[in-house]
């Protein structure tokens, strides 16, 4: 895996493009999972790129969870993901998501948290 201490993120194919461009905006690391994979890449291939390349996951696919339980039921890690709900897809949760990202980064940047404590091999809901 690629470790940084900034955080990288990736959002999952059904996200706004608004999403990457605003964080982007605001100096945080953010790619679209289709500039990289091919659109209907499955789950648990999304999940190895983004634990090769150091990028955490936005994504609002709930059914992700089993993935990332088969992976550690594997001894296999994961770059962390940032779990929305199905009610942010659209415009709607541009706003809600790209804050919450930007708390995560501010904090990891202020210190106060770690990509490698705080975010590896975890499943965060966003909020």
């Amino acid at each position: 895996m690629t470790h940084s201490d900034q955080l990288m993120v990736m959002t999952d194919e059904h996200l706004a493009n608004a999403i990457v461009e605003q964080l982007m905006e605001k100096g945080i690391t953010a790619v679209r999972l289709i500039d990289h994979l091919p659109v209907g890449t499955p789950d648990p291939e999304v999940l190895e790129y983004c634990y090769q390349h150091g990028y955490v996951l936005i994504t609002l696919d709930e059914p992700m969870r089993g993935h990332i339980n088969a992976r550690i039921r594997q001894g296999l890690d994961h770059a962390g993901v940032f779990l929305g709900t199905k009610d942010m897809q659209g415009t709607r949760g541009i706003g809600t998501i790209v804050n919450f990202v930007v708390f995560f980064s501010d904090a990891i940047e202020a210190g106060a948290a770690t990509i490698e404590d705080d975010v590896y091999n975890r499943v965060i809901p966003i909020s």
